[in-house]
């Protein structure tokens, strides 16, 4: 979510821990692998949320790619 309209809402900031770090290298060798590479900041965001078993709430087609190297990806476009 973009400033400001993350201020709108209250929302639990999560930072990477180092499993978030591997897991995200991990997706990238994938999405690689397909010709698929998007960037690194998505990716660590998928990480994380597929980490801590949490949605990623988005209309950015990049978490499309995601899905398809890692299925469990709970991904709602809103």
């Amino acid at each position: 979510m973009e400033y400001p309209k993350a201020l709108e809402k209250r929302f639990v900031v999560v930072f990477p821990k180092s499993n978030d770090y591997e897991r995200a290298l991990n997706i990238s060798a994938k999405l690689y692998l397909i010709g698929k590479p998007i960037p690194a900041i998505d990716v660590l965001i998928a990480s994380m949320a597929l980490n801590r078993k949490i949605a990623v709430i988005s209309k950015d087609k990049h978490f499309d790619a995601v899905q398809e190297v890692e299925s469990d990806l709970i991904l709602r476009k809103e």
